[in-house]
């Protein structure tokens, strides 16, 4: 019930009495911007009343998950990647479904709409084709990964395509390069006249996502991509890519410029600075400068990558600091080595070699020496890090700089050399440290020493409204792997547990994840699709669970505080894009500040999250302060007081008061 008029008025009153300053001007010489004594009152409205949930988070063995696919009209669809973003400007979280890589009409478009009391996700049926080729526009348009943001800055939600692999020759749609679709505020999305990004000759595209590197007020785009075509005979990857956008939907590369080439040269390998094969990018901000740094993911146990932002130009800097590989480089462990060396034991270099600890690993992959060993080559460093899939850059001890969990498929023949899944600790200066997560309680429930571990994609979300970051974690496509997650303990020592399927989250082989807070109840749900299980044929006791298509998850695991935020830039030059990418989003509140990086995709194909800052509050239900720091030309920061918790606002740069949201 709202409060009545004259307790608005009196409000009001008190509000220009104490000097809160809502009437100021926005200034853009990089102070801060005080949002005032009560930022929550939203023009002259009557303020929203002051809501307090039980504070109850959820409780080990409860039920944290319900399957309702059918309910949210997803039965019997098969997807590996989506895209979220509202759409059609409604307030609700809409979602793209890119159904298979080499499918007519490979993407719908499902929309939130209101059905009686519930929220259900409709097909447009009328779009058989919503994202056209530009090819051929009667058919749909093949791509493999995709990123959501508003290029044109006309305040609704566009799309960027990418595909990875070519489709069968006999389809009607081949392979197209990178392309832009720009929507026209209601989800209807027609091609960009001349976007102006041009890939490589092949499309290789692994991931991307949008952010405005340069701080012009437009979004920008980085691609990441996987090697050249094989037969893969040089241990190089394929060039990430940068293009400048110019805010109307058209785009400018600018990676050489940016300081993005890498080396292709034998000498740029041995060194670590060659370009590396890819699985995945991310944006961050290692050093909290405000400026978005860009992770890559790469597979073949090569370094990942980490471009450094300094200005508008980019350092690649993952070696120096500990985001390349771990330590672990003892490879005498791994059975490819002690393979090379079951007969050569009189050799110095397999001087004390052990026999093979999986029995007939040696002739496993149709050689006689495991996965294959070159001495002086399989034992350098380089080739000892990690096969890399997904790096997930959040803040998951709450100190105010932002970590990364990364995920990797590891075999259980490469021994300890082989980077595992696990979480990077920042140490408060941009460099990163690996507790292990033997220590965090992070390890998979899989017998490792015999089953293959495949971490492929992962995500954080605080999913019970604890006010602490949790991991769910995509192991496929292996044997006895599934979607895992683990629950972050309050004892603040970045202690996890893991959550087992009576949690409600039980899902074979998972490939692909949507996360937001669909049905508006105050808790982040998640779409997961399927990558498809195999059997590595050395488990002979293992039968494949039954693959899994689309599922529906709806998150019914606390009734505890939140808060969702939405950020909206000015756009154009000397302001923050208009989707507020790259903005960090600091929350106060009963004594414990969380931080957040707005980003919407990430890792590997591309997962999409609710584009906003979303924050679990546990039992506190009265927010201290909201700290925006926004991606403009002088990085402004604007601090808003009195913003009221289980609401979701909208914050707009320059604009002192909190809007909130139906």
């Amino acid at each position: 019930m709202k409060r009545p008029l004259v307790l608005a008025v009196l409000v009001i009153a008190a509000m220009l009495l104490s000097g809160c300053g809502c009437g100021s001007e926005f200034s853009n010489d990089g102070g801060a911007i005080d949002g005032g004594a009560d930022a929550s009152v939203d023009g002259g409205e009557e303020p929203p009343e002051r809501i307090c949930r039980s504070g109850e988070t959820w409780s080990a063995g409860s039920e944290a998950f319900v399957d309702r696919t059918a309910d949210w009209g997803l039965d019997g669809l098969d997807s590996r990647t989506f895209v979220v973003g509202d759409l059609d400007g409604d307030g609700w979280q809409d979602v793209v479904l890119l159904r298979s890589a080499y499918e007519p009409g490979v993407a719908n478009v499902y929309l939130n709409r209101a059905s009686g009391e519930r929220r259900v996700l409709e097909l447009d049926a009328a779009r058989p084709n919503p994202l056209p080729s530009r090819e051929n526009p009667d058919v749909g348009r093949y791509f493999s990964t995709s990123s959501a943001g508003d290029v044109d800055n006309d305040g609704d939600v566009d799309l960027f395509v990418a595909l990875m692999d070519l489709p069968p020759a006999d389809t009607e749609s081949l392979g197209e390069g990178p392309d832009v679709y720009l929507n026209d505020g209601t989800g209807v999305f027609s091609l960009a006249p001349d976007p102006n990004i041009v890939g490589p000759e092949q499309p290789l595209a692994v991931g991307s996502f949008f952010f405005d590197h340069d701080l012009d007020g437009n979004l920008d785009v980085a691609i990441g991509y996987w090697w050249d075509p094989p037969p893969f005979t040089v241990p190089f990857g394929q060039q990430p890519q940068l293009f400048d956008g110019d805010g109307a939907g058209g785009f400018a590369e600018v990676t050489d410029e940016a300081g993005m080439t890498l080396g292709v040269t034998m000498s740029s390998y041995y060194d670590g600075t060659n370009v590396r094969p890819l699985f995945s990018i991310a944006m961050c901000d290692v050093d909290d400068d405000g400026r978005t740094d860009i992770l890559g993911a790469a597979y073949g146990r090569y370094y990942n990558e980490l471009f450094l932002a300094d200005g508008d130009v980019f350092t690649e800097d993952a070696l120096a600091r500990g985001v390349a590989a771990d330590e672990r480089q003892d490879y005498t462990t791994d059975d490819s080595y002690r393979c090379y060396c079951r007969t050569r034991l009189d050799e110095p270099y397999c001087d004390g070699a052990e026999a093979p600890s999986i029995p007939g690993i040696c002739t496993g992959f149709g050689g006689t020496e495991g996965r294959g060993w070159s001495p002086g080559q399989s034992d350098l460093p380089i080739t000892l890090g990690g096969n890399t899939f997904t790096q997930v850059c959040e803040d998951f001890d709450n100190d105010g700089d932002l970590d990364i969990y990364e995920s990797n498929i590891k075999h259980p023949d490469t021994g300890t050399a082989s980077d595992p899944s696990e979480l990077l600790v920042n140490d408060g200066t941009g460099h990163f440290d690996r507790p292990g997560r033997e220590a965090m309680g992070l390890e998979p429930p899989v017998d490792l020493t015999r089953i293959d571990e495949g971490g492929q994609q992962a995500a954080a979300w605080d999913f019970d409204n604890d006010g602490r970051l949790d991991i769910l974690l995509a192991g496929s496509p292996y044997s006895q792997n599934r979607g895992w997650f683990f629950h972050q303990q309050p004892d603040g020592l970045l202690q996890f547990e893991w959550v087992g399927a009576r949690g409600g989250f039980n899902h074979a082989c998972p490939s692909g994840m949507a996360l937001a807070d669909f049905d508006h109840d105050g808790d982040q749900d998640v779409i997961v699709g399927t990558y498809g299980c195999n059997d590595p044929a050395r488990l002979p006791d293992w039968t494949p669970p039954e693959n899994q298509p689309t599922r529906f998850y709806e998150n019914v695991s606390n009734d505890a505080n939140w808060i969702s935020i939405r950020l909206v830039g000015l756009g154009g030059a000397g302001h923050a894009n208009r989707s507020g990418l790259g903005a960090r989003v600091k929350l106060t509140a009963g004594g414990v500040t969380q931080t957040r990086l707005l980003h919407g995709t990430w890792g590997q194909g591309g997962m999409s999250k609710e584009e906003v800052a979303f924050f679990g509050l546990g039992d506190t239900c009265d927010i201290d302060t909201v700290e925006v720091r926004w991606p403009n030309a002088a990085l402004s920061t604007q601090t808003f007081e009195g913003v009221l918790a289980n609401y979701r606002v909208e914050l707009r740069e320059g604009d002192p008061r909190a809007h909130y949201l139906p």
